[in-house]
């Protein structure tokens, strides 16, 4: 499994004024989710629904989810990242706020939305003096819009072959008389109108068969083929249907298949690669009636940054030697020159770990970051732990007396002499040739060569060598990773 965490980041809720009526944003996993503030006589979204938003994408874009493609998934994070993606939240509905939200009365508002890639908003319900609604509207409500933001800005990131929906932001967009539509989603769709299986009427007012008109049925049919596949429109729908959009004999996977297999091919192969299925315990525990329920979203402890420098005053090697130094004899620059490198799972068992390098010392850090407090437990050094400065190997070739100790090539040699230089970026991980252990690759500053790092179950090193560009290609194609070599070279 490969996992490159740099863009799998937890941000805080922060209190902002360059988004205009969006006074709060939390970015998390490439998005920016923003909450209006209390304007046009409605309330300000509570920060705890924000926040609810903020976990459910967590959720939907979990890594160790089942039937995921991590590459896939960190193609899409990527791209809902390059697009500058905007998840708006606001209170009631569209219609409540007076004056319009679009008659150009709230400072900023245009700004804001021209400067992101964006669709349509998530209501929080229930409010004072609103209609009521129940805890499973707003999941649909939730779900069903994250869906959109992900059809529209993520999923073609990671297949954009499949999900050709053109980004009206881009250059692409604009130099197009009309755009050509073609791709799985689009072909997927078409079957699923002429088997009846999902109804566009309500949209033949864009313009039948023009491109807003497509990209509306394709956004509107990927949410409810989604939930048809969850089996949540039975679940969570009100009246447990969608009936005529989505006709009701249409709601199990088998009679999916039947009628709209390019639908369920489209699921099978690359939805469900990039979207976990939310399970019922989390949604029903975030939203419960009139807005109770916790979201249980804990933001990143610290905000590392990448290529800074930070003091790691209490991290020890297997041993318990305090920055990998026998007695106290650490000098002092060592302490503050642990640079960040990224974030990633050494040992594939869904604890993240903060990469750090210390060209001081030559040596490198994992840091475990607990899920809970979001900090790093300097007692998890040893056995088991994974907190710890990374030990240092022999390289295969020497042992067997090929190479010669400490010589030009002594992988393990030059891998500290790299640390030493500075001269080594982190770059991705995964068991790519599914032997039960984790390889991490970086590469050097100038991409001349690239480092595969074998990593012990418990997080330790067995042994890393080097590898050329045309020898990393072939590595990872003979074991089908052709997408990860994007990522590391």
């Amino acid at each position: 499994m490969v996992l490159n965490l740099n863009l799998y980041n937890s941000g805080k809720l922060t209190n902002v004024n360059d988004h205009g009526p969006f006074n709060r944003i939390i970015a998390v996993y490439g998005i920016e989710v923003g909450g209006l503030n209390a304007i046009g006589g409605n309330s300000a979204v509570d920060d705890e629904f924000l926040r609810k938003v903020a976990q459910t994408i967590k959720i939907l874009l979990n890594p160790n989810g089942k039937d995921i493609d991590q590459n896939s998934q960190l193609s899409a994070i990527k791209k809902l990242k390059e697009v500058d993606t905007l998840q708006r939240v606001g209170a009631g509905e569209y219609t409540s706020y007076t004056p319009r939200l679009d008659d150009g009365n709230y400072s900023g508002w245009d700004i804001t939305n021209d400067s992101h890639s964006l669709t349509d908003f998530i209501w929080q319900y229930n409010l004072p003096g609103e209609p009521y609604k129940t805890s499973h509207d707003q999941i649909t409500e939730v779900l069903e819009h994250l869906l959109h933001t992900l059809v529209r800005f993520a999923l073609p990131g990671a297949y954009p072959e499949v999900f050709l929906l053109i980004d009206e932001r881009s250059e692409k967009f604009r130099n197009y008389e009309k755009p050509i539509l073609s791709g799985l989603l689009y072909e997927a769709a078409k079957e699923a109108i002429k088997n009846k299986v999902f109804d566009p009427s309500s949209y033949y007012h864009l313009g039948q068969d023009s491109y807003d008109y497509w990209k509306t049925v394709m956004v509107e049919y990927q949410y409810a083929l989604t939930f048809a596949e969850w089996n949540y429109i039975k679940k969570y729908v009100q009246g447990g249907s969608l009936d005529p959009e989505w006709s009701d004999s249409f709601l199990t996977v088998d009679a999916i298949k039947n009628s709209n297999p390019l639908g369920h091919q489209l699921y099978e192969d690359y939805i469900s690669k990039v979207i976990v299925k939310p399970s019922e315990d989390e949604l029903e525990v975030m939203f419960k009636d009139d807005n109770l329920g916790t979201s249980n979203y804990i933001p990143d402890s610290t905000n590392y940054q990448l290529d800074s420098f930070y003091i790691l005053d209490n991290i020890k090697d297997y041993d318990g030697n305090i920055h990998g130094y026998l007695g106290n004899n650490v000098p002092i620059g060592v302490i503050s020159a642990y640079k960040y490198q990224g974030k990633l799972d050494v040992n594939n068992d869904g604890i993240i770990e903060a990469i750090f390098t210390n060209a001081d010392s030559g040596r490198w850090v994992t840091a475990s970051i607990d899920p809970v407090t979001g900090d790093f437990d300097y007692t998890k050094y040893g056995a088991g732990g994974t907190t710890r400065i990374v030990g240092i190997y022999q390289d295969p070739l020497v042992a067997k007396g090929l190479v010669e100790k400490d010589s030009d090539l002594d992988g393990s040699r030059t891998f500290i002499n790299d640390l030493k230089l500075d001269n080594l970026v982190l770059k991705s991980v995964g068991d790519y040739d599914r032997d039960g252990y984790q390889e991490i690759y970086w590469s050097k500053v100038d991409n001349s060569a690239y480092l595969r790092a074998v990593m012990h179950s418990d997080g330790n090193i067995q042994y890393a060598n080097y590898q050329n560009l045309e020898q990393m290609t072939d590595y990872l194609t003979r074991n089908n990773f052709i997408d990860t070599i994007k990522l590391i070279a």
